[in-house]
């Protein structure tokens, strides 16, 4: 993908939103483990 604006914003930027993704992830992951337990 070709950057828009390359500035150092955009490369924060960037590094914020794969550090949310991943923190979305487990946090999804907590939940659907969490859900297993209940059902168990």
């Amino acid at each position: 993908m070709p950057q828009a604006h390359p500035q150092k914003s955009n490369g924060s930027w960037d590094s914020q939103f794969h550090l949310r993704a991943a923190i979305w992830r487990a946090f999804i992951r907590f939940c659907q483990s969490a859900d297993d337990f209940d059902l168990k």
